[in-house]
């Protein structure tokens, strides 16, 4: 469940990311680009939790 929540969370900055980059790249605020590459960078990192958590809970790892 804690993994899930951690992936929804990290799709949440990686779109609100792109949306704000998206939103001003015509406008040319370096600002908001930057800060918007940080909410994407963020959401990946997220998502990097999330996918060791739920390697974890399931016995993934190599087989002996």
């Amino acid at each position: 469940m804690l993994s899930a929540v951690i992936g929804g969370v990290g799709l949440f900055f990686v779109l609100t990311g792109g949306s704000v980059i998206a939103g001003n790249v015509e406008a040319g605020s370096s600002a908001a680009i930057w800060i918007g590459g940080a909410l994407i960078v963020l959401g990946l990192a997220c998502w990097m939790v999330e996918s060791v958590l739920g390697s974890r809970t399931k016995g993934g790892g190599p087989s002996q």
